[in-house]
C-alpha cells in the first residue's frame, strides 16, 4: 500500500501538538500493515465525506482518508468537532 497526503492534511498536521504528530508518525507503519486493525477504529464516514474512512490517531484526534488504487490518501485530520461539526 502507498500513502499520500493532501495539501489540507499536511497543513492541519502542522497545527497539531508535537506529541500528536509523533503518535501519527509512529502509527503510520502499522496502518500500512493492517489498516483495519481494531486499534484504529476504522469506520466509513458516510454522507459527510462519501467514500472516505476515518481512523483514530489519539482519543480525540481522527484522520480521514480515501483508499484508491492501493493508495491511502489522507485528506483531513482533527477532532471530531473539527471534522464533522
Amino acid at each position: 500500500m502507498k500513502i499520500a497526503f493532501h495539501t489540507s492534511f499536511q497543513k492541519q498536521v502542522q497545527t497539531l501538538s508535537p506529541e500528536t504528530q509523533r503518535i501519527f508518525s509512529e502509527q503510520l507503519p502499522w496502518f500500512i500493515k493492517n489498516r483495519h486493525h481494531p486499534f484504529f477504529r476504522n469506520v466509513a464516514v458516510g454522507h459527510a465525506y462519501p467514500g472516505c474512512r476515518s481512523i483514530s490517531i489519539t482519543s480525540g484526534i481522527r484522520a480521514l482518508y480515501l483508499f484508491s488504487n492501493d493508495t491511502a490518501i489522507f485528506l483531513l485530520i482533527g477532532t471530531h468537532a473539527e471534522l464533522y461539526g
